[in-house]
């Protein structure tokens, strides 16, 4: 039973009605940044299959799905690994994506000058 004080849900009546306030799965087709889902066979509180599809449809959210780690990677601590070496992933990403635009500027600025001081007035 939903007990309510004021209009404001203050519990759940039963476990579904927990899973759909408690989950992201209603707003993952908003994420528009890299975006790492954990999950694993032995986690004891979410079932490893629930709503993964929602994940599999963005392009930008990567699933790592694992035997085991339990919830949280509490088992032994590897998703602290998987996070840091995503994290490490996505900057050096975007370290090599700003390099090749600023190179891209680079010559992007000596093409524009080449075209100006061969097709300038002779005299100004």
């Amino acid at each position: 039973q939903i007990n309510k004080k004021n209009d404001i849900d203050i519990g759940v009546n039963a476990a579904e009605s927990y899973w759909k306030d408690a989950s992201s799965y209603r707003y993952i087709h908003n994420v528009s940044v890299p975006l790492l889902q954990l999950s694993s066979e032995d986690d004891f509180l979410v079932p490893p299959t629930r709503k993964l599809h929602y994940c599999l449809n963005n392009p930008y959210v990567i699933v790592l799905h694992t035997k085991c780690g339990g919830h949280l990677g509490s088992n032994d601590g590897w998703s602290n690994t998987a996070t840091v070496k995503f994290i490490d992933a996505i900057l050096q990403q975007e370290n090599e994506n700003e390099s090749k635009n600023q190179n891209k500027t680079r010559m992007e600025q000596k093409e524009m000058r080449r075209y100006y001081s061969s097709n300038l007035p002779s005299k100004l």
